[in-house]
């Protein structure tokens, strides 16, 4: 029996109907019940129903059904099949998903009949603008449709038939000048969606009667008796799920709910079997939509007939709980390659069926899992051996056998774009951070140094490591402890750098005590909270830093409100030179002015003026250089135009190139290669776009000052630090344990929390 889709053609009667039940539909209230009055899971009846063409009419033909197996009708509608495994598709389960999360679930709904659920779910639609107020008739019409049942015969249709047309004589006749005949309204009736003749007529006369929902059993169905050899089939006690999945040619949305009832009713003989209602699953589609529509079906129907998501949907407080339910169902689904299996064939039910004690719910599987990520590490490598420096000799045993395998590996086209990156991820945090250690220390420490302290602890420890993939960089704690300890020296009138020659040599004793006696098992006791926070800490000072920058560039380049006297001149003995101006070159003539140069490009040899002397002047670029003096306001390089105004724009454009193109990744451009590369190297590309745009329009913006020859960073200071200072008492040599500790505390807690991190067992290291 194939599926057909109704044409629109109304009737009067339909009409009348259809506007006097509007008119008069009750407000419904859907309330949850607190939980302590959760409902008790019950074994469930699924019937799927299909909206199908019948007699020039359309009903809800029941398709499938599910006890605990699928049933279907075969051999042209004849009998039914087989109880076999429902063989569902992972897209249509996928569907399904998006189906109920763009769509009402109405949980613990109040309501007695059919008529109610309807009416409740036509304001739902309507409220979610999901539904059309023209149509709203229509489908209720639809919804409203009479259920046929495989086990009714023709004899017990027809005997039915006629007593409906009985009660039907006369009924609404003088009603048509009552009946909207506007063209609009017309052009939206479908006469295929016309109640059956005993639907109207007992419709009509419970409305004379004052009662809009006749609660004649019989409303909804064929009449006839409910198949009561079938039900001995099923478990007592017994609830129903009913699906009901039609196609109709004026939507333009789909009309979708998960309807869970408060009490169980028999909604009218909507089931073939004698028994209550307690959950619905309604999907109306649009044209040529009905094939997945069913299909979405066939996955509820096996769905409620699952042991643990049919004990969810009764306890389920929320749609969430009801997702969470699918969720889980997805992902413990099997699913079988295409090329491999004939999906006609039916699966045989198991001869045992397993338990739901087999398999867990999502909700206490990841609260399980989350409590022992958070609580502990389960690494074996972080047990303590009891022996003084067992750690360090267990890591080299564990290591060795790897250890060829780690530069073989490496010897890939692939890892080409990982050596840029971490290169670049090595060396741009190391600048960074030295600018801000240059500042801070006055020149003591800087990027040089920074960067060749990265270069020779980043080779010896990704050599010898036991977790070579740790990088070993900056952070921002250690920027803060520098601070502190420079300042402090700094009141105090000490050396700098000699005491912070004794911090490193007690932090490295102190190290080499953890290493010793197996304190880095202590990780273990690192929650994911303790984590977070401090890679957050990290982030924090760094963007802190970052905006501290930018304010003191608005101190030092303050933004120009008015016009200012840009001349900048270069004086030598008597002479006041100025500078090249654009089109020729002015020059002031002073009596007393004799000065003898050799010709170069920044010395004026012409005058515009061919009877005024011949003198040579000096551009101010070289004024110092020839022993001159600059003189003028606009001498002042703080006097530069838009600074803060080009810094900001850098600021700002490089942490949004940035973020956009690491986000790039996730979009559909290009293949999934070249969105990886672009998304690896969006760091670089933003500073390479942004230092080129800062270059075009040359605006005189503060440059970080990287020293073109290798050689410390403070002028007179020598690569090798005496540790003894005339101007430090001794005793300082024991006081530089307490900052070494804080040192060896921050080292600890930041190389520590990265290799947890990158031990994690998801990264399936080794």
């Amino acid at each position: 029996m194939s599926s057909q889709i109704a044409t629109i053609t109304p009737t009067r009667l339909d009409h009348a109907l259809c506007n006097s039940v509007k008119i008069q539909v009750p407000k419904f209230e859907i309330t949850i019940d607190d939980v302590s009055e959760k409902l008790e899971p019950r074994d469930l009846f699924c019937q799927m129903d299909a909206l199908r063409h019948y007699n020039d009419d359309f009903v809800w033909k029941e398709v499938r059904r599910w006890v605990k197996f699928e049933e279907e009708i075969e051999e042209k509608g004849k009998r039914w099949s087989k109880p076999h495994v429902s063989s569902i598709c992972m897209q249509y389960l996928t569907e399904l998903h998006q189906i109920v999360v763009s769509n009402p679930c109405l949980l613990d709904l109040e309501a007695t009949s059919m008529f109610d659920i309807v009416d409740i779910l036509l304001e739902q639609w309507r409220f979610n603008g999901t539904l059309n107020s023209l149509l709203w008739n229509h489908v209720k019409a639809v919804l409203l449709k009479r259920h046929k049942h495989q086990h009714v015969g023709r004899r017990q249709i027809k005997r039915h038939q006629s007593r409906a047309s009985n009660l039907f004589q006369g009924a609404f006749l003088s009603d048509e000048e009552d009946v909207p005949s506007s063209p609009e309204t017309r052009s939206r009736m479908n006469g295929g969606y016309q109640p059956s003749t005993q639907s109207l007529s007992e419709m009509a006369n419970g409305m004379e009667n004052g009662d809009v929902k006749a609660s004649n059993p019989n409303l909804l169905s064929f009449g006839g008796e409910t198949n009561r050899k079938f039900k001995r089939k099923i478990p007592d006690g017994a609830e129903v799920m009913n699906v009901m999945v039609g196609e109709v040619e004026e939507l333009t949305d789909n009309l979708c709910a998960f309807v869970r009832l408060r009490e169980a009713k028999d909604l009218g003989k909507i089931t073939e079997v004698d028994l209550p209602t307690r959950f619905l699953f309604i999907l109306l589609v649009p044209k040529a939509h009905l094939e997945p529509a069913i299909e979405a079906g066939r996955c509820m129907g096996a769905l409620m007939t699952d042991e643990i998501f049919r004990e969810i949907a009764y306890i389920a407080e929320d749609k969430t709980d009801i997702l969470s339910g699918l969720q889980e169902f997805i992902s413990q689904t099997i699913v079988l390659p295409p090329g491999s299996w004939d999906p006609s064939i039916r699966i045989e039910p198991p001869a045992e069926i397993p338990t739901k004690e087999s398999r867990k719910p999502p909700v206490y599987t990841t609260i399980v899992v989350d409590k022992n990520e958070d609580d502990s590490h389960d690494d074996p490598t972080l047990e303590r051996t009891g022996r003084v420096f067992g750690g360090l000799i267990a890591d080299v045993k564990r290591k060795l056998p790897h250890y060829k395998s780690d530069f073989t590996d490496s010897l890939h086209i692939q890892c080409v774009a990982s050596f840029i990156y971490l290169f670049l991820a090595t060396l741009t945090p190391n600048v960074t951070f030295g600018g801000l250690l240059s500042t801070a220390t006055e020149g003591y420490m800087g990027t040089i140094e920074c960067i060749l302290a990265a270069s020779i602890t980043g080779v010896i420890f990704a050599l010898f490591a036991g977790q070579p993939l740790n990088i070993l960089g900056s952070t921002g704690p250690m920027l803060v402890l520098e601070m502190i300890l420079f300042k402090f020296c700094k009141d105090q009138d000490w050396d700098f750098m000699p005491i912070r020659v004794w911090v490193g040599l007690w932090t490295a004793l102190l190290i080499l005590i953890i290493v010793a006696f197996d304190l880095s098992s202590l990780v273990r006791y690192i929650t994911r909270f303790t984590e977070e926070c401090f890679a957050c800490l990290i982030a924090l000072i760094f963007i802190y830093q970052a905006f501290k920058q930018l304010y003191k560039i608005g101190i030092k380049y303050p933004v120009q409100r008015w016009t200012t006297d840009s001349g900048c001149f270069c004086i030598i003995n008597n002479f006041t030179i100025p500078p090249k101006p654009e089109e020729g070159i002015l020059v002031r003539h002073v009596r007393s002015a004799s000065l003898s140069l050799s010709s170069n490009e920044d010395i004026v040899t012409r005058s515009p003026n061919n009877d005024m002397p011949l003198h040579q002047f000096i551009a101010p670029s070289n004024c110092t250089l020839y022993g001159g003096i600059l003189t003028g306001t606009g001498c002042d390089s703080s006097q530069s135009p838009d600074v803060l105004f080009m810094s900001i724009v850098l600021f700002f454009g490089t942490f949004i190139i940035a973020r956009l193109l690491v986000s790039f990744k996730k979009t559909r451009y290009f293949s999934t290669m070249i969105r990886q590369i672009v998304s690896d190297f969006s760091v670089l590309i933003a500073i390479v776009v942004m230092v080129g745009f800062d270059a075009w329009f040359g605006v005189a913006t503060p440059k970080l000052n990287v020293p073109s020859v290798f050689k410390p960073t403070k002028p007179g200071r020598g690569w090798l630090i005496n540790p003894i200072s005339d101007k430090n008492p001794w005793w300082l040599i024991l006081v530089a344990v307490v900052p070494a500790l804080l040192t060896t505390i921050l080292i600890f807690m930041d190389q520590q929390i990265t290799s947890v991190i990158v031990n994690r067992k998801e990264n399936k290291l080794k």
